[in-house]
C-alpha cells in the first residue's frame, strides 16, 4: 500500500515538473530565436567603424580644433547612412559651432553639426548620407573637430569609439515604373534661431537607366510639429536644377516636376527655417519618383513664349505686348504679373531683367538664384506714357562658367492698366484700399505695399501738405505690438512713422512736388504678435500750404465735453471773471450764514462784506 502510494506520488511530480519546464524550454527557444533574427538583420544592415578610443574634445570661448586620425581596415561601396553616437557636457556651445567631420581617404567628407537641441549630457545619436565606389583595406579615418562656447565657459564633447554604417539599395527608374527610394537621414529635429535662418538637409539616390528619360516627377511627403516662423522654405536639387517651396505645420504633400541626368542621381532636399524661437521637428520622409512625360508637362501650363540660351551670357527678349488691353490714354500705371519659368543651370546671384515700353525702360529688376524656378511670379509696378508702343521684357546676365537653359513666360501673366491722376489746383485725394485683412504671425511682421502715380502739371516746386490716413482694427489690441508706416513721394521725400496703439492713424508732413510724374510708395509693416488685423479707408491727400485743410464734408462730431465756465479768451477778461465770481460767490456764503443765526442776532444788524 505504502508503495502503491509512493508511486503514485512520484508518477504526480513528474508530471508537474514536466507542465512547469515545457513552457520555459519554449520560451527560451523563442528567445534564442529572437536574438538570431536580430543577429541576422544587424549583419545584413550594418557595419562598423571602430575608433580605437572614445574622443573627448573640449572647446573654450576661443574656437577650439582638434584632429584625430587613425587607419582601419575596409571593404565600402555603395550607399550607407553613417551614424554616430555622442554626448556633451559642460557649456552649451555658440550657435552653429560645435562640428564634427569625418574625412575618408581624403576624398569623402561627411559633416554633423551639433545642435544645441542635443547639448543636453545625455547620448544622441546623427546619420548623415556616405555613398563611396571604393573604399579598401587600410583605409585612412581623419576626424576633425570644432566648437567655441560663451566668454568665460568651457565644454565638451565625447565622439563614442563605435560609428555605424546601415546600407542601403539604390534604385533604378525605368519608364513605367514608380520607385520609393530612401530618404537619409528619416527625420530632422533642431532648435530655431530667433535672429536668422537654419538649413538642413537630407539626400536620395537613385539611378535612370534610360537616356530618353530627362524629366521626373516627384511626391515628397513629410510632418512637422507646430512651430511658429517667419520663412520655412524647402528645396529640391539635382546637380544645377532647384526647385523651392513652401512648406507649413502638420502633413505636407509636395509635388513638382524636376531635371534629371542619367546614370545615378542625386537628390538633396533642405529645408530652412528662418526666425524662429520654438524646436522643429520634420519626420516621416517618404518619396515617389517617376517618369514624367512630355504632354503631361505640356497640360500643366500653356506657354506664351520661350528662347533658349547657351555659354557664358544671357540676353534674351520677349514681346509681351499681347497682355495689354486697349486703352484710349498713353499715360497709365501699369500693375504686370508676369509668369515666367527657368529650366537648365542656375545663374547666380542674379538674372537682371528690364520692362521696356517703346524705346524707354519704365522698369528693372532682378531674378535671384534661389527664384529661378519651373514657375515664378514676379509683380510689377510702374508707370508708362508710351503705352501705345510694344512693351518688352529683356533678361540678362554674365556668367562666370558656360551653361545652357531655357526662360519661358507663361500665359497666365497679365497686366491692368488705369489713369494717372493730374494734380488740381486744390490739391489730389486718393483712396489706396477700402479695406485689407490680414493674419499677422506670433515673430515678425507682416509687409503691406502700395503705389500710385500722379502728375503735376504747375510750377517747378509747389510745397503742399501730405496727409495719410486710414484706421487699424484688432481683436486684441493688448498684445498688439507696433506698425512701421514707410512712406517715399518722389525721388527726395521719405517719411517714416510708427504708431504702436490701434485706433485712427493720421500722418501729416510738408512736402514740395515736383512738375511732372511723381511717384507715391506706402510700405506698411505690421507687427501684430498673432492677431487679426483690419485696416479700413486707407487715404491720402496733398492740398497746398495755403490751402490747408483735411475737414471731411461729412465728419460729424460723436462726442464732445463741453466745461461749465469757457475759458477766457484774454488775461485782462480772466482776471475780471475770476475777481467776479468771488465778489458773488461771498454775498451768497454770507446771505446763508446769516439766514441760519437771524433768530439769534438782532434786526438791526448790518451785513458787511469783508473782500
Amino acid at each position: 500500500m505504502k508503495r502503491d502510494n509512493f508511486l503514485l506520488t512520484f508518477l504526480i511530480l513528474i508530471i508537474v515538473c514536466t507542465i512547469l519546464l515545457i513552457p520555459l524550454y519554449f520560451t527560451e527557444a523563442h528567445y534564442l530565436e529572437q536574438e538570431e533574427e536580430k543577429k541576422q538583420i544587424k549583419n545584413e544592415l550594418q557595419s562598423t567603424i571602430l575608433i580605437p578610443h572614445d574622443i573627448v574634445f573640449n572647446f573654450t570661448d576661443k574656437l577650439s580644433k582638434y584632429t584625430y586620425s587613425f587607419v582601419q581596415n575596409l571593404t565600402l561601396s555603395g550607399l550607407y547612412g553613417l551614424e554616430i553616437l555622442f554626448k556633451t557636457g559642460g557649456s552649451l556651445a555658440l550657435s552653429d559651432t560645435l562640428k564634427v567631420k569625418i574625412v575618408m581617404e581624403d576624398r569623402i567628407n561627411i559633416s554633423f553639426t551639433i545642435d544645441k537641441l542635443f547639448q543636453d549630457s545625455n547620448i544622441h545619436s546623427l546619420t548623415k548620407s556616405l555613398y563611396c565606389e571604393n573604399i579598401g583595406e587600410e583605409a585612412k579615418i581623419t576626424i576633425y573637430f570644432e566648437g567655441q562656447c560663451f566668454i568665460g565657459k568651457e565644454g565638451n564633447l565625447t565622439l563614442f569609439k563605435t560609428i555605424n554604417l546601415y546600407s542601403y539599395d539604390i534604385l533604378s527608374l525605368k519608364t513605367e515604373k514608380i520607385i520609393s527610394p530612401d530618404v537619409i537621414p528619416h527625420s530632422i529635429s533642431f532648435s530655431g534661431n530667433s535672429f536668422s535662418k537654419k538649413t538642413f538637409s537630407v539626400k536620395s539616390f537613385f539611378n535612370v537607366e534610360n537616356t530618353n528619360i530627362t524629366k521626373i516627377k516627384l511626391n515628397f511627403t513629410f510632418n512637422t510639429n507646430d512651430f511658429v516662423s517667419l520663412e520655412r522654405k524647402i528645396t529640391f536639387q539635382i546637380g544645377s536644377n532647384l526647385t523651392e517651396k513652401d512648406f507649413s505645420s502638420g502633413l505636407n504633400t509636395i509635388l513638382l516636376s524636376l531635371d534629371c541626368g542619367s546614370d545615378l542621381n542625386i537628390l538633396n532636399i533642405s529645408f530652412t527655417v528662418g526666425y524662429s524661437s520654438d524646436i522643429i521637428h520634420l519626420e516621416d520622409f517618404s518619396l515617389s519618383i517617376e517618369v514624367e512625360k512630355e504632354e503631361e508637362t505640356s497640360k500643366e501650363r500653356e506657354i506664351l513664349e520661350f528662347k533658349e540660351w547657351e555659354g557664358d551670357k544671357i540676353d534674351l527678349t520677349f514681346d509681351i505686348s499681347i497682355l495689354k488691353n486697349e486703352q484710349s490714354s498713353k499715360e497709365l500705371i501699369i500693375n504686370l504679373n508676369l509668369s515666367c519659368g527657368f529650366e537648365g543651370a542656375t545663374v547666380t546671384p542674379y538674372i537682371e531683367f528690364r520692362i521696356i515700353s517703346g524705346i524707354y525702360t519704365i522698369y528693372t529688376g532682378k531674378v535671384m538664384s534661389y527664384e529661378q524656378s519651373e514657375e515664378e511670379l514676379i509683380k510689377i509696378n510702374t508707370y508708362t506714357y508710351t503705352y501705345n508702343k510694344p512693351l518688352l521684357v529683356n533678361f540678362y546676365a554674365k556668367l562666370e562658367n558656360s551653361g545652357k537653359g531655357q526662360i519661358f513666360i507663361y500665359n497666365s501673366s497679365n497686366l491692368t492698366a488705369s489713369k494717372i491722376p493730374q494734380m488740381s489746383s486744390k490739391g489730389l485725394f486718393r483712396e489706396v484700399e477700402s479695406e485689407k485683412n490680414v493674419y499677422t504671425p506670433q515673430l515678425g511682421a507682416v509687409i503691406l505695399n502700395y503705389y500710385d502715380v500722379f502728375f503735376n502739371d504747375y510750377s517747378l516746386t509747389i510745397d503742399y501738405v501730405f496727409n495719410l490716413t486710414f484706421t487699424l482694427f484688432t481683436d486684441y489690441d493688448e498684445v498688439f505690438d507696433r506698425i512701421n508706416v514707410g512712406i517715399t513721394i518722389g525721388v527726395n521725400t521719405s517719411i517714416n512713422k510708427i504708431f504702436s496703439k490701434p485706433g485712427k492713424i493720421s500722418i501729416t508732413e510738408d512736402v514740395k512736388i515736383y512738375q511732372g510724374y511723381n511717384e507715391v510708395k506706402i510700405k506698411l509693416t505690421i507687427y501684430g504678435s498673432g492677431t487679426y488685423v483690419s485696416l479700413r479707408n486707407i487715404t491720402y491727400r496733398l492740398n497746398p500750404i495755403k490751402d490747408f485743410s483735411f475737414q471731411d464734408e461729412n465728419q460729424t462730431i460723436s462726442s464732445v465735453n463741453i466745461p461749465l465756465i469757457k475759458p477766457p479768451y484774454t488775461i485782462s477778461l480772466g482776471i475780471s471773471s475770476i475777481l467776479g465770481q468771488w465778489v458773488i460767490g461771498g454775498v451768497f456764503a454770507r446771505v446763508f450764514n446769516s439766514s441760519k443765526k437771524k433768530n439769534k442776532l438782532s434786526k438791526n444788524m448790518k451785513y458787511k462784506l469783508e473782500f
